[in-house]
C-alpha cells in the first residue's frame, strides 16, 4: 500500500476537483460524465492503433516483422486498456455503494432538527470523496493512459517509426530500444493497477465512512 501522503500527492497533482452533492448522489454527474467520455476516447484510441497496424500488414503481405509488431502491441498495450476498464468498473461500483450510504444520511441531515450538523456532514462528505478518488486513482490513470495512446498515434512517434522501418527494411533494430522502453512503461502501468489500486477494498472504506457518519448521531 502506498503511504497516505503519496496518495494525496497524486490526487492534487492531477487536479481532481470535488463538490458536495445537493441531491441523492455523492459524486457530481459532470465529473462522472467526464470520466465516461475519457474512457470512450481511450477505447477509440486503442481501436485506432489496431487499425493502423492492421492496415500496414494488409498493405505489405508476407511481412512477418509487422506481424511480430502487432503481437507485441497486443501483448503490452491491450492489457493496459483492459485493466483500466476493470479498475473503472470497480470505481463506479464503489461510487454506487457510497451514494447509497450518502442518500440515507442526507435524508436525516435535511431534517430541521439536525440543521446544526449540516456543515459537519458536508465536511465528512468532502473528506470521503477525496478518499474514494485516492483509493482508485482513476482520473490519474485515465489521464496517463490516454496520453500514452495519443503519443503512439502521432506519426512522428515510435510506433510509426517502428512500422516504417519494418516496411522499408524488414527489420526493427533501429527503433528497438525506444520501443522496448515504451512497452516497459505499458507493463509498469499494468503492474501498478494490479498491485497498488485499489488501495483498499471498497467495503472497507465504505464501512469506515458509515462509522464516521454515525458519529453525527442522526439515528
Amino acid at each position: 500500500m502506498k503511504p497516505l501522503y503519496l496518495v494525496f500527492f497524486f490526487v492534487s497533482i492531477f487536479g481532481i476537483n470535488f463538490a458536495f452533492g445537493k441531491d441523492s448522489t455523492m459524486f457530481q454527474k459532470r465529473l462522472v460524465d467526464e470520466l465516461k467520455r475519457e474512457m470512450k476516447a481511450i477505447e477509440d484510441g486503442i481501436i485506432k492503433l489496431d487499425h493502423i497496424i492492421q492496415n500496414a500488414i494488409n498493405e505489405n503481405p508476407g511481412n512477418t516483422v509487422l506481424i511480430d509488431i502487432q503481437q507485441d502491441f497486443n501483448n503490452h498495450f491491450h492489457p493496459v486498456v483492459g485493466d483500466l476498464k476493470g479498475l473503472y468498473a470497480k470505481y463506479l461500483s464503489c461510487c454506487l455503494t457510497f451514494d447509497q450510504i450518502y442518500s440515507t444520511y442526507l435524508e436525516k441531515v435535511n431534517d430541521p432538527k439536525h440543521k446544526s450538523k449540516s456543515k459537519t456532514f458536508q465536511r465528512i462528505i468532502k473528506e470521503w470523496q477525496n478518499k474514494v478518488f485516492a483509493n482508485f486513482m482513476i482520473k490519474s490513470y485515465i489521464k496517463t493512459i490516454k496520453k500514452k495512446l495519443d503519443q503512439l498515434s502521432d506519426e512522428k512517434n515510435v510506433l510509426y517509426s517502428y512500422l516504417n522501418e519494418a516496411i522499408e527494411y524488414g527489420t526493427f533494430e533501429k527503433n528497438m530500444q525506444v520501443w522496448k522502453a515504451t512497452t516497459y512503461e505499458a507493463d509498469q502501468l499494468v503492474m501498478n493497477m494490479l498491485v497498488y489500486v485499489p488501495h483498499q477494498d471498497c467495503s472497507v472504506i465504505a464501512g469506515e465512512f458509515t462509522n464516521k457518519l454515525n458519529t453525527l448521531g442522526l439515528f
